[in-house]
Parts: C-alpha cells; sequence; structure tokens
C-alpha cells in the first residue's frame, strides 16, 4: 500500500500515470505536509524525491514524517545539494532550500544512515530516470 502526498497537481497526475503504467495503485492526496494528519509508527518506508522546503518548515516536516516511520523503517531522501545552485538546470534558486549531507544528518538526528553521499547525476526527468555520470 501506498500514500503519495504532493501539493502539486501535476506531481500527483505523474505519480498517478507511472503507477497505472506499472500496474500498481497507489493513494494519492494533495495536501500541505504541515496540516495532514499521518499516523503514527505506521510506515515501513517514506520517500522525500526532490523535496524542498521553505527552513522555517523543513524541520516539522521532517519531524512529522519520522514520526509516521515505523522502528526499523527507512527513510528515503534524494534532493539537490547546494552546488546546483550553479546549474541552470532544475530545483530551486534559493540555497536555504537545497540541502548539503550534514544538514540530512541534522535533520535525522537518530537514524542510522546506511548510504548518505553528494554526487552529480545526469536527470531525464521524462523517462524518470537519473544516472551517475561516468
Amino acid at each position: 500500500q501506498v500514500l503519495g502526498v504532493d501539493q502539486s497537481f501535476e506531481g500527483k497526475r505523474k505519480a498517478l500515470q507511472l503507477a497505472e503504467k506499472e500496474n500498481v495503485t497507489i493513494t494519492y492526496q494533495l495536501a500541505d505536509l504541515l496540516e495532514i494528519e499521518l499516523p503514527a509508527n505506521s510506515f515501513d518506508a517514506v520517500g522525500c524525491i526532490y523535496f524542498h522546503l521553505p527552513p522555517t518548515i523543513v524541520k516539522p516536516i521532517f519531524e512529522k514524517l519520522s514520526a509516521s516511520l515505523q522502528t526499523g523503517g527507512c527513510f528515503i531522501i534524494e534532493v539537490f545539494n547546494k552546488t546546483q545552485i550553479h546549474h541552470k538546470s532544475g530545483g530551486p534558486k534559493d540555497i536555504d532550500m537545497l540541502y548539503s549531507a550534514e544538514f540530512i544528518r541534522e535533520l535525522l538526528p537518530n537514524y542510522k544512515f546506511i548510504e548518505l553521499y553528494e554526487t552529480e547525476v545526469m536527470l531525464n526527468e521524462g523517462s524518470g530516470i537519473g544516472r551517475v555520470p561516468e
């Protein structure tokens, strides 16, 4: 069972389109994460993909998401790092909405990290595929 939450109708459309293509069903809500009720200790995994927040709300939202995760669950994050500010492609244009590995550690101080690194990838948003450049 999958719950998707986003404020973007376009994000919802793309997610439902991909789910249909892959023959899976997801529940998808257009909502503000500051206001949505998430049941505590209920998810096996939480994924935040290109999930960039203003500095004033990033900590409370990550705390809410962490509280919804079961003990032993996985928190999966893929975001633009601060070097993205120098590129014309995608991502926030406000450096305070970009992340570093150190900042992720600060947001999730009680987590054991399986992988945490910064790298450069080539994105092809049309295909949904990213790859590390050779």
